[in-house]
């Protein structure tokens, strides 16, 4: 189960921009984690997505938190969530 499906509504309510917002931040977890998916990413992508859902202060910890306020998600559950999947994916590929 997702950060995202445990804290945003099950059924797809909230706002539309709560769903946008929902969906960046999706989006961002995905990047960082390289979900399989139709997306293309680059190293950059993938850098800038683990910035994004993992600093602990400057401005990518604050446009994560920002994000995760529209979204109705917590932003330290989910820095959380990806440091634990990164660490967890690197030790299954050392």
């Amino acid at each position: 189960m997702s950060v995202l499906e445990t804290e945003v509504d099950a059924d797809g309510g909230g706002t539309n921009e709560q769903s946008l917002a929902a969906a960046v931040v999706q989006q961002g977890i995905d990047d960082a984690l390289q979900v399989d998916g139709e997306r293309e990413r680059t190293a950059s992508d993938v850098a800038k997505a683990v910035l994004f859902c993992t600093a602990l202060g400057g401005e990518w910890a604050a446009a994560r938190e920002a994000w995760c306020d529209l979204a109705g998600i917590n932003p330290e559950s989910l820095r959380v969530h990806v440091v634990r999947e990164l660490a967890r994916r690197s030790r299954v590929a050392a």
